[in-house]
């Protein structure tokens, strides 16, 4: 059986995403910390091409396969921006509030996308609810 990118795509997603929450809640924890630099978290450039990298050669380890494919590997980016000077600030609440909420759909839609596909699977390896 091929291994099926899709779901580990959804996963992979989702832990950008999840990593991705957690330093806008740090950029909003510390924005009158002075000194401060704002947390960047970059990820799907990297699912892109790990996906296409997957297609393009056909890959498929077998189901239960300790080996991993390109999207297993891909990992989130976390960059720093430093603040100018020790008592400025990087702060963009406003941004980041809005980050924040755009961020949080997505990883609910991504959840969303996994559970739906974890239920097809198991409907299909049911037989579809035929007995």
């Amino acid at each position: 059986m091929l291994r099926e990118t899709s779901s580990a795509a959804l996963q992979s997603a989702m832990k950008g995403t999840q990593q991705r929450l957690e330093a806008i809640a740090d950029n909003l924890a510390n924005a009158e910390t002075p000194g401060h630099g704002r947390l960047q978290v970059d990820f799907e450039d990297a699912l892109h091409e790990a996906i296409r990298k997957e297609h393009s050669e056909g890959v498929g380890t077998a189901a239960g396969s300790e080996t991993e494919g390109a999207v297993d590997r891909v990992q989130a980016q976390v960059t720093r921006r430093p603040a100018r000077s020790s008592d400025a600030t990087t702060a963009d609440p406003e941004g980041d509030l809005t980050a924040l909420g755009e961020t949080t759909l997505r990883f609910d839609a991504l959840a969303r996308a996994l559970t739906k596909k974890l239920r097809m699977l198991r409907t299909a390896i049911a037989g579809g609810g035929q007995g």
